[in-house]
């Protein structure tokens, strides 16, 4: 399905089953290694202590956006859309359109409309959780959520508040749940982005 879908993902040259009985049927999946190929969540809990140049930390977070957004329109959700789940290609990691693998697909979801509010939500919100310790700025997040949705972000913040309200809502509820502590900072979707030098920055 991603391959169809043109997203990165890993190459099946195998796999075998045996069983009829859901309960107790036994199955094995064999993929080609990715080879060059790094945890996205292991690069970006450096940013903190190790901050990239702003460059290439614009081209990886549109590049996040960019799979979720071709992941969703392809009908695809993945219930565990977390960043390490997301491995960056070395070869690509200094471009200006950075190439992600989707990995560890045995829970994701097809569908043959459009893909549920409620599943939609659940990816972006684990998005977010995985990436909370990496040093977010609101800039990061206004540019992934109009990256994501391929619009100004005025616009966006104007017509679909409430869905991002609960997005962070949901990853808020996780948090300590996954983490045993409270998120180091909190994040609030604004009304609007008023500063207009800071829409100039996002739009840039």
């Amino acid at each position: 399905h991603l391959q169809q879908a043109g997203i990165p993902s890993i190459e099946v040259v195998g796999f075998g089953e045996r069983g009829r009985n859901p309960a107790t049927r036994q199955s094995f999946l064999m993929t080609r290694e990715l080879v060059g190929c790094h945890d996205l969540k292991e690069l970006c809990e450096q940013w903190p202590s190790h901050p990239p140049a702003p460059r290439r930390r614009r081209a990886i977070i549109e590049a996040v956006a960019d799979t979720a957004r071709n992941l969703h329109d392809s009908g695809m959700n993945h219930r565990d859309l977390y960043l390490a789940h997301l491995w960056l290609d070395d070869a690509s990691a200094e471009s200006a359109s950075p190439r992600l693998h989707v990995i560890d697909l045995h829970r994701a979801m097809q569908h043959r409309r459009d893909v549920p509010l409620y599943w939609v939500t659940k990816d972006l919100a684990a998005l977010l959780l995985s990436a909370w310790e990496s040093g977010l700025s609101r800039t990061d997040c206004l540019r992934f959520v109009a990256r994501y949705r391929g619009r100004p972000i005025r616009d966006v913040l104007r017509e679909e508040r409430k869905l991002w309200q609960l997005v962070v809502w949901r990853a808020r509820w996780v948090f300590p749940r996954a983490f045993q502590r409270d998120p180091p900072f909190e994040i609030e979707v604004p009304r609007t982005v008023r500063l207009r030098a800071e829409r100039q920055k996002i739009a840039a």
